[in-house]
């Protein structure tokens, strides 16, 4: 178990490209959402994952993820999610002495694009 602390910002220009460490491409599945609880499935990286997260006290919750085969993922994302499937690229961006993820989006949130440290 991990606590997870979400603090995200909406992008305004592309002045983070030029700092850009690496790039993965993501995509993610909603499982079920019940009261702020949330079963998500992701692949990333060529690695599949299951995670379960608590709701928000504030801005932590509790996270539980667990690797899983790829074609369970797969199967998962295609019959469990109903079209709650997102697409995107989250690039790791170092400025200053901080590590941002910036997430650009594509397909159903095509032109959103978000940082979280």
């Amino acid at each position: 178990m991990t606590l997870e602390i979400e603090r995200k910002f909406l992008v305004a220009n592309d002045r983070w490209k030029n700092s850009i460490v690496r790039s993965i491409r993501i995509r993610d599945g909603l499982i079920a959402s019940d009261n702020g609880n949330k079963a998500r499935v992701r692949i990333a990286d060529g690695i599949a994952t299951i995670a379960l997260k608590s709701r928000r006290r504030g801005s932590v919750r509790t996270e539980f993820e667990y690797v899983i085969p790829i074609s369970d993922a797969e199967e998962m994302l295609r019959t469990m999610c109903e079209g709650n499937v997102l697409d995107k690229v989250r690039h790791v961006v170092s400025h200053a002495s901080d590590t941002w993820e910036v997430d650009v989006y594509e397909g159903l949130l095509d032109g959103i694009v978000l940082a979280e440290t």
